[in-house]
């Protein structure tokens, strides 16, 4: 990707994307799932951002907007490729570079385990405070964790 493409992602992702830390439980076990997701209504974006980037899923949502649009779904849950994806863009993020910065803390620190999103064991306190942080702020009650 060139400079001015990871410019227009990380846009992109500022104003319509989400970095997100989603609790999970399993019969093996409880963890954490990050992904990375942006929903928009123009199919065209997402295409360009699946091709661009070369990873992740595109698909419909089965709602659509108040206005009748359907909504369209970038979404990129694999390990490796969130990884990948943030150490790019958390550079050029303005908005939702705090989350953006925690995701990559978690999936830098975190080894892949049974399927990377899935624990054996308790939750390390570095993890949970890691979903704490990120639903803070996704919340919008606070801009930037100290």
């Amino acid at each position: 990707m060139n400079t001015k493409d990871i410019s227009y992602i990380a846009g992109l992702f500022d104003g319509e994307g989400c970095f997100s830390l989603s609790r999970r439980s399993h019969s093996y076990g409880d963890g954490f799932q990050p992904q990375i997701q942006m929903a928009i209504t123009n199919e065209r974006i997402v295409a360009w951002l699946l091709k661009t980037i070369g990873f992740g899923h595109c698909y419909p949502k089965t709602r659509l907007t108040h206005g009748g649009l359907k909504v369209w779904t970038y979404l990129v849950t694999k390990h490796s490729d969130i990884k990948a994806l943030l150490e790019i863009l958390v550079p050029y993020l303005k908005i939702k570079k705090p989350q953006a910065k925690l995701l990559l803390e978690y999936a830098t620190n975190h080894p892949p385990i049974r399927g990377w999103h899935c624990r054996l064991h308790e939750t390390p306190e570095w993890e949970a405070k890691i979903f704490q942080q990120i639903k803070l702020l996704n919340s919008g009650m606070v801009l930037e964790i100290s």
